[in-house]
């Protein structure tokens, strides 16, 4: 193994999907709901916030439900996943609805420069491994494309994948790996069997995914979205995402080069650190090993401050792979669009 590229939510920003702050932006008023409540009792501001139109002050979608599920309450983490895939679903899976602003400008994007940086990227190592920390299918999508085009079968998330009819759609080895720690927002686990399901959110559909699907092996509803966030032992718990963890280990443990794509390892991903952290220490040739972090461009951050989040970026990974890493701050889209230029991923 040699390659390893990592994707957070900062690539796939620069296609046009929000950020995890910005979810808010996309959600109405749910002061009913009992992850609102229990939210607004958690921070003062809340509601406060929410009446205001303040939402750029919110907590990130990923802690809000790491404190939503502290409170060991399914009720709560349910509630919240239905609100999230109903209104936010939309945008993060593809969309082909005609002469919509937002889906053209993502197409955009995708066919002119974030497909073809991944296909360059296949084209120099085909066995470069996949690792996305964000929710959406964008990089999904870029590896069924590269499966049709190139007649390769289908890419693999790691385990056994099955559409709403029971027939298997992705096994758990053969093809391109694609990790996705803290699950994507295609997919959806029986509570009861444990299989796991893909399926397409119709962003038309007037009630959420949750709760009108049902697994045809043991007949109950498709309740459990497979959205997780990485500082709870639910991640040790279930076996799909133990597993995960292991396989992220082992493919850092074994790369030469590794891309970290618009994603900063916040404090509370400390799954991902774990993982990180293990990897590196097993890794025999980390001393030589390239490490690139491409930065999500911020227009908000410049000067004083773009050099801080710089720095700290650069001090975080340097500390986990024991060496000096290479920062590119142009964003993913120059970064991409340069290597696409010059014929190098």
């Amino acid at each position: 193994m040699s390659k390893v590229i990592i994707l957070g939510a900062g690539s796939s920003k620069e296609c046009g999907l929000p950020l995890g702050e910005e979810i808010w932006e996309f959600i109405e008023d749910y002061d009913n709901e009992p992850w609102y409540r229990y939210l607004s009792s958690i921070f003062p501001r809340f509601s406060d916030n929410f009446l205001q139109g303040h939402k750029n002050k919110y907590p990130k979608f990923e802690l809000a439900l790491s404190l939503i599920d502290c409170a060991n309450k399914s009720s709560l983490v349910n509630s919240y996943k239905k609100v999230f895939i109903l209104k936010y679903g939309g945008l993060l899976l593809p969309l082909y609805k005609d002469e919509d602003p937002f889906v053209e400008n993502l197409r955009y994007n995708m066919e002119d420069w974030y497909y073809p940086f991944f296909k360059k990227s296949l084209e120099k190592d085909k066995d470069t491994v996949f690792v996305s920390i964000s929710y959406d299918g964008l990089i999904d999508e870029v590896l069924s494309k590269l499966d049709i085009e190139n007649r390769t079968g289908s890419f693999t998330y790691g385990f056994k994948i099955y559409d709403l009819e029971g027939r298997e759609t992705r096994s758990d080895s053969h093809g391109m790996l694609l990790l996705k720690p803290h699950g994507s927002i295609n997919l959806m686990e029986c509570p009861t069997c444990g299989k796991v399901f893909d399926y397409f959110c119709d962003p038309t559909e007037v009630d959420p995914p949750e709760g009108n699907k049902e697994c045809c092996y043991c007949k109950k509803k498709l309740d459990t979205l497979m959205l997780v966030q990485g500082c709870h032992d639910f991640n040790k718990e279930n076996p799909y995402y133990r597993s995960i963890n292991e396989k992220l280990s082992n493919i850092i443990s074994g790369a030469d080069n590794i891309s970290i794509i618009g994603y900063s390892l916040p404090d509370y991903d400390t799954d991902i650190l774990q993982a990180f952290l293990k990897g590196a220490m097993n890794n025999k040739n980390r001393e030589s090993m390239n490490i690139d972090i491409i930065g999500y461009h911020d227009p908000k951050a410049y000067g004083e401050e773009g050099k801080r989040q710089e720095q700290e970026i650069k001090s975080k990974y340097g500390a986990i792979f024991n060496q000096s890493v290479r920062y590119h701050g142009e964003g993913f889209k120059e970064y991409a669009r340069a290597c696409l230029a010059c014929k190098e991923t």
